[in-house]
């Protein structure tokens, strides 16, 4: 019970895909911080054993004892993961996404599939895609926003507004600015080809063009955009990103 229990936390940190999945160091990190609150939930399911005995005068079987522990385990890891995402959450631009979770409710962000990944976990925002809502059937959607993000089109990008909602844009100057994509498109055929023939092409990005007046909020190399001001401004400006 405890030796399973322990995988179902590893594993639900490092695969399941609803979540943002933890590399080893991040997954080390954790696991060091959670074992105050793993040992404590393992005190209190001990102390529950040892006052079933006392009314008992009987040991509880292997299998309760087993299911006890790993409960214990289960209910610490959980405890653990709410007080500890601050410092131990792999999302990408915490500051952004700070910011995001002050916008309306309703709002919908488009970015890079990679740089928004979090934004429906931790701002609770809606976005047009993300790496981790993908699906095949969504295949039109992601090409169109890697096209529009990594293009020198703005049509291209105000179009995520018209056709998906978007009210605001991610941009993170120093992915678009880099002539090579993040490791993580690796595995993004064939998303990845488009973004690399775009930067390839050696045209600036429209993500980097847009008027100044419309950005929202900045912090790095990461801006956010309001769309609904790039689309009343009717053109991009230079310098913009």
């Amino acid at each position: 019970g405890v030796l399973l229990a322990s995988a179902a936390v590893v594993l639900a940190l490092t695969l399941f895909p609803l979540g943002p999945t933890w590399g080893t160091e991040r997954l080390g990190r954790f696991l060091v911080g959670a074992r105050p609150h793993v040992a404590a939930a393992i005190v209190v399911a001990a102390a529950l054993l040892a006052v079933r005995f006392g009314r008992t005068r009987a040991l509880p079987r292997a299998s309760v004892i087993g299911a006890t522990m790993a409960g214990s385990i289960l209910i610490g890891s959980v405890a653990a993961a709410g007080e500890l995402r601050v410092t131990a959450n792999p999302c990408p631009h915490p500051a952004a996404l700070r910011y995001l979770s002050t916008v309306p409710k309703e709002s919908v962000i488009a970015g890079d599939p990679f740089d928004v990944e979090c934004v429906p976990i931790v701002a609770k925002r809606s976005v047009v895609i993300s790496k981790k809502l993908y699906r095949v059937s969504a295949r039109d959607r992601m090409r169109e926003v890697v096209v529009a993000y990594y293009g020198p089109s703005l049509p291209a990008l105000l179009d995520l507004r018209r056709r998906y909602s978007a009210d605001y844009l991610v941009v993170n100057g120093k992915t678009l600015l880099s002539e090579h994509l993040p490791r993580a498109w690796k595995r993004m055929a064939p998303f990845n080809g488009y973004a690399r023939r775009l930067k390839a092409a050696g045209r600036p990005p429209a993500a980097l063009q847009l008027p100044p007046a419309c950005r929202t909020f900045t912090s790095g190399a990461v801006s956010v955009f309001d769309l609904a001001c790039v689309d009343a401004s009717g053109e991009a400006t230079a310098g913009g990103g």
